[in-house]
């Protein structure tokens, strides 16, 4: 009897002490990409090298989340580009808590922001008015209105979500597969979507989004250590992206553009008084009212068998912009990733197109996209992202890791093998995995195809977890992550999902030892 009370003190004991953790977690959960604590700031000259850039040419719109100064309320505010350094409070907030992430809809001349931990609100720009549409079910830390497709983008920090911006509703892509919070996203209007991540530790990256998976794809560090609430916005009018952008390194936060090709940041002007500054937005127009209106009808196949060529076909625009009969339309241009790649300079109006593009290379994802001209200019794209050549591996699934350990110390694992390509393209096959034993940094290149593997370098007894990537001769495809489990012990889950959940290795030859290691389960696998 006197064991049994023995046992259930010392379990409690456990639980709260497992209790307060992760209360601290959820704590510190909210600080990466909630409100900064606060800091005393001296605004510094940031702009550096300015005979190789211009000045910012944007009206921001943006929300003051916190001004450590007090010289401004909460709420919507303003600045001019090219000086960031001066702000005007357009309205004291009128949402619960601040305005995480926003974006610009043209069409609407509209400016849409979701509030920390859920919600969805139109602002006025002339007055700071703010109008709540609707329950996001989701708290969203950044949106991006993509014109090209006409969807309302949206991150949670870990996944991406399509966003109804006459509702609220919000519908699942898929996850960013980063091990950090994505914080902002902003896109050109024309399917490239972007976003940075925060940390407490680490410098962060740019990554390019793919908006049919989520799946983030590192382009090249900022230099920068991003932290706490900040935002990205895209100057769709002169194709520059730029952040809102606040640093856990005691840097002074400010207005930075971001090179969508290397992701390093430059900076031009700090904000006052250390404010920090999320909800960003830029006004943008897509074409001015006589220019041609987008084509229709795009399609874009690359070819079938993995060859480095692209089929494109469109119905050439028959109205302006504005709606109005067109009369004039002087050259059909196809951009691939930006880059003007053809040119039909007898284009007819309403007309139906077509072009080969025989000279990409390498294999990989492009952007295609199709704008009528005429004296009035360019007009709005239609465009499309396809992957050109033979596609890397699409995730292992069903990735299942056990001990099968006899006299000596192994583990197992099994997986199924993707029948696609990661971006939908010509797929040939897995040739083979890179494998990581995750508690030890191991590293085993396995050739492929093949479904199961076993680990006999295993030397002490634990818990591990693995890694594992497939590849092909295109490239490699995304990583995807095993179970935890024991390898020489037995591994004893308690609790449930909806409270705390913890794992305790017990091993059988260990006096006590059930009672004597507890871990919980974020801890399992990081260095313990």
């Amino acid at each position: 009897m006197k064991k049994l009370v023995l046992f259930t003190m010392v379990f409690l004991l456990i639980s709260l002490s497992l209790f307060s953790i992760a209360e601290d977690q959820k704590l510190l959960d909210r600080q990466t990409n909630g409100l900064a604590p606060h800091r005393e700031y001296f605004n510094t000259n940031k702009k550096t090298d300015t005979d190789q850039y211009r000045d910012p040419d944007f009206e921001g719109y943006a929300y003051n989340a916190y001004d450590p100064s007090s010289t401004y309320a909460e709420g919507p505010i303003y600045f001019a580009g090219s000086d960031p350094s001066s702000i005007t409070l357009l309205a004291p907030t009128q949402s619960t808590d601040f305005i995480a992430g926003a974006c610009w809809l043209a069409d609407e001349e509209t400016w849409y922001g979701t509030q920390y931990g859920g919600g969805l609100y139109s602002i006025d720009h002339t007055n700071g008015n703010m109008t709540y549409i609707g329950n996001t079910a989701v708290g969203f830390q950044g949106i991006e209105y993509d014109d090209a497709s006409g969807i309302m983008y949206a991150t949670d920090g870990t996944s991406l979500y399509t966003l109804d911006w006459t509702t609220g509703a919000s519908t699942l892509i898929g996850s960013h597969n980063i091990g950090d919070t994505m914080i902002g996203i902003a896109g050109d209007g024309e399917g490239n979507l972007y976003g940075v991540s925060v940390s407490f530790t680490a410098i962060s990256p740019l990554y390019s989004i793919d908006p049919a998976t989520g799946n983030a794809t590192s382009i090249g560090s900022t230099g920068g250590q991003l932290l706490y609430a900040q935002d990205l916005a895209f100057d769709k009018d002169n194709g520059i992206l730029y952040s809102a952008a606040y640093f856990g390194d005691g840097t002074p936060p400010g207005l930075y553009e971001i090179d969508t090709g290397t992701g390093a940041m430059t900076g031009w002007g700090d904000f006052p008084g250390g404010m920090e500054v999320s909800g960003f937005a830029i006004p943008y127009t897509l074409a001015e009212p006589g220019a041609p209106a987008a084509p229709s009808d795009l399609v874009v196949l690359p070819d079938d068998m993995g060859g480095l060529s692209v089929d494109l076909s469109w119905t050439n625009p028959d109205l302006t912009f504005d709606g109005d009969p067109l009369t004039e339309l002087m050259e059909m241009r196809v951009y691939r990733n930006d880059v003007l790649v053809y040119t039909d300079d007898s284009p007819t109006i309403g007309g139906a197109s077509a072009w080969t593009d025989n000279t990409v290379s390498p294999a990989g994802m492009y952007n295609y996209a199709v704008r009528g001209y005429n004296s009035d200019g360019e007009g709005p794209a239609a465009s499309e992202e396809v992957w050109v050549g033979e596609d890397v591996p699409n995730i292992v699934t069903d990735l299942l890791g056990s001990d099968v350990s006899t006299r000596d110390l192994m583990a197992q694992l099994d997986w199924t093998n993707p029948t696609e390509g990661m971006h939908g393209g010509y797929f040939t096959g897995v040739t083979g995995y890179l494998i990581e034993r995750i508690n030890d940094g191991a590293d085993f290149d396995i050739p492929g195809p093949v479904t199961q593997w076993v680990d006999d370098t295993i030397t002490e007894v634990g818990i591990y977890q693995y890694s594992v990537t497939p590849y092909n001769n295109a490239g490699v495809g995304p990583i995807e992550f095993s179970n935890q489990f024991g390898v020489g012990i037995t591994v004893i889950e308690i609790g449930n999902a909806e409270t705390l959940d913890y794992q305790i290795p017990m091993n059988i030859w260990y006096q006590n030892s059930m009672v004597e290691v507890v871990y919980q389960k974020e801890w399992i696998g990081v260095g313990m």
